[in-house]
């Protein structure tokens, strides 16, 4: 359930059941499955860290999608004191201009970056990361990397390999 959903499920009393962004809309009757986005870019923070990241940039857009990956950089920092932002970009709605954002977590020093965009944004940032020679390892929630679809990783190809993307699942 999105944002634009809420006024027709508070009108219509609809019971929904779902994944919700973000994660703290308080509507009857919404009931939230799953983990939020904030929660699954927690999870994708946490595995950099594992992986030896220490400098960590974030691409988000101007909105709730935004919002919740400026709250799981907040929140994880406070968890793993070695890590650093070194970079927070937008790119806007829709916009298929990635390429500056991609530069300045560049030269920032970005070893890891985590995305809270749409999945066409996330396939092309990894393909300015491959066009780029970087080495900057990429993690998103499962709206931004549409995981297990086509969606992200058919734009993007083989500048998807490696990619960690969140499941909207509780296994």
């Amino acid at each position: 359930a999105l944002p634009a959903s809420w006024n027709l499920i508070k009108e219509t009393r609809v019971p929904v059941w779902g994944p919700v962004s973000p994660a703290d809309a308080k509507i009857e009757p919404l009931f939230i499955l799953g983990p939020s986005r904030t929660e699954q870019l927690r999870k994708g923070i946490d595995w950099h860290v594992k992986n030896g990241c220490k400098k960590l940039a974030l691409i988000g857009q101007p909105n709730e999608l935004g919002a919740e990956g400026k709250k799981a950089v907040e929140l994880q920092l406070k968890v793993h004191k070695t890590l650093k932002l070194v970079a927070s970009e937008e790119v806007a709605v829709r916009s298929q201009e990635v390429a500056n954002a991609v530069l300045r977590i560049k030269d920032a020093g970005a070893e890891c970056l985590i995305m809270a965009t749409d999945n066409v944004q996330v396939a092309l940032v990894l393909k300015k990361i491959q066009e780029l020679g970087l080495k900057i390892k990429v993690a998103s929630d499962n709206g931004a990397g549409g995981t297990g679809g086509t969606n992200m990783v058919g734009l993007a190809g083989d500048a998807a390999d490696g990619f960690v993307g969140g499941l909207q699942v509780n296994l």
